[in-house]
C-alpha cells in the first residue's frame, strides 16, 4: 500500500504543494526572528586579480593609495616578506593583501633598427606566438634579422649546428569578401610599404619587452554588516505581516534570484544568498492542522562537485521562521 503523502495537494491538477513558493496566497500567523551567530563570518573574496601601475596587462591596476600604502613596506628592510604579506590595507570596504610572487605583466615582441623601435611586428597570428615560445623557450631577449630577397629571416640552429633561415610571416591579404575593391588595393600597398621599410632597415632585431608588477593585490572583505543591512528591512517587513493575508510577493525578498540556484534570492552586494523554504531539516516542528512553518536561511558557498554536480550552496544560519497557512484562492 502506498504510503500516504503529507503534503497537501493542489484541488485542481493534484501536485503537492510542498513549499510556500507553491501558494498564491499566504496568512501569516506568526513570524519570529533569530540573530545572526555573533563568531559566524561571511568572507567575501574577489578574485580579481590587480597589478601594479607598472604593469603593460589587461587585469584591473591597483587603486593608488593602496599602492603607495605597500610601497612603503619596501622602504623597511627590516621587515621579511613573510611579515608583507600578512599586512592589510583597509580601503573602500575591502582589505587589500599582496600576494608573494606575483608576477603579472606583459611579454610582447618589438622590432628595432639600431635604437629606433619600429613598435610591434604585424606578424601572422600563429606564426608570432610560435615565434614568440622559440624566444622565450632559449631564454632569448634580442633575434637579429636578416633579409632574404623581398622579407626578413631569422637564422635557426638545430641539431648537430645545421643552420637554416626561417622566413618570417606577415599578416595575409585576407578582406572580407563585401570589401571595395580599392580599400583592399590601399590596404595592400600599406602593407608592401611596411615590409619594403623593415628590409631596408639597419640592424634589424626583434627585441622582447617584459614589464612587471611586483606583487598582484587581491582584496576580501567580511560580508557581515552588508547582509545585516540589507535583511533588516524585510524582516521587520514580515514582522509587519503578522495576522494578514498577503499575496506570495509580499512574503518574499525583492532581491532578484541567483543565475545558478533558481530557488535562492541574492543578497545585494554580497557573495551570499536567502533561501525562504519549509527548511534544511528533516524532522519537522508538529503544528496545528493547516498551519506551516517556512524558514529564512542565509546560504553560503558549499562544495563543487565539478561535472558531476557542479557547485552547491549549504545552510549558514537560519534568520526568521514564519509560520503560515497557504491559501489557493480568496475563498478558501
Amino acid at each position: 500500500m502506498a504510503e500516504e503523502s503529507r503534503f497537501e495537494k493542489c484541488p485542481r491538477c493534484e501536485r503537492e504543494l510542498k513549499d510556500i513558493e507553491d501558494y498564491p496566497r499566504i496568512s501569516v500567523v506568526s513570524f519570529k526572528r533569530f540573530e545572526i551567530p555573533s563568531d559566524l563570518k561571511f568572507p567575501h573574496y574577489d578574485y580579481t586579480i590587480f597589478v601594479g601601475p607598472g604593469a603593460r596587462s589587461n587585469n584591473d591596476v591597483v587603486p593608488g593609495l593602496v599602492y603607495t600604502e605597500f610601497s612603503k613596506l619596501d622602504s623597511n628592510p627590516a621587515m621579511s616578506l613573510e611579515e608583507k604579506l600578512k599586512v592589510e590595507v583597509p580601503f573602500d570596504g575591502w582589505n587589500w593583501q599582496i600576494q608573494k610572487n606575483g608576477w603579472c605583466g606583459s611579454r610582447e615582441l618589438l622590432l628595432y633598427s639600431g635604437s629606433e623601435c619600429l613598435g610591434m611586428p604585424l606578424f601572422e597570428r600563429d606564426f608570432g606566438r610560435k615565434l614568440e615560445a622559440y624566444m622565450k623557450n632559449r631564454k632569448m631577449t634580442e633575434l637579429k634579422l636578416g633579409v632574404l630577397e623581398d622579407t626578413l629571416f631569422y637564422e635557426h640552429k638545430g641539431w648537430f649546428g645545421i643552420k637554416k633561415k626561417v622566413r618570417l610571416e606577415f599578416e595575409k591579404d585576407d578582406y572580407p569578401s563585401d570589401m571595395s575593391g580599392d580599400v583592399r588595393e590601399a590596404i595592400s600597398n600599406e602593407r608592401n610599404e611596411y615590409i619594403k621599410r623593415l628590409t631596408e632597415a639597419k640592424d634589424l632585431r626583434l627585441v622582447v619587452r617584459k614589464e612587471e608588477s611586483k606583487y598582484t593585490y587581491h582584496r576580501y572583505r567580511d560580508d557581515r554588516q552588508v547582509i545585516i543591512n540589507s535583511l533588516n528591512p524585510y524582516l521587520e517587513h514580515l514582522e509587519s505581516l503578522v495576522g494578514k493575508e498577503v499575496l506570495l510577493k509580499e512574503i518574499l525578498p525583492d532581491a532578484g534570484k541567483d543565475g545558478t540556484f533558481k530557488w535562492a534570492f541574492e543578497i545585494p552586494e554580497t557573495a551570499y544568498n536567502l533561501n525562504v523554504g519549509e527548511g534544511w531539516d528533516e524532522v519537522k516542528e508538529e503544528l496545528p492542522k493547516g498551519q506551516r512553518k517556512a524558514e529564512i536561511t542565509i546560504l553560503g558557498e558549499g562544495p563543487n562537485f565539478g561535472s558531476a554536480l557542479g557547485p552547491t550552496l549549504k545552510g549558514l544560519t537560519k534568520v526568521g521562521e514564519i509560520v503560515y497557512r497557504g491559501i489557493l484562492n480568496s475563498a478558501s
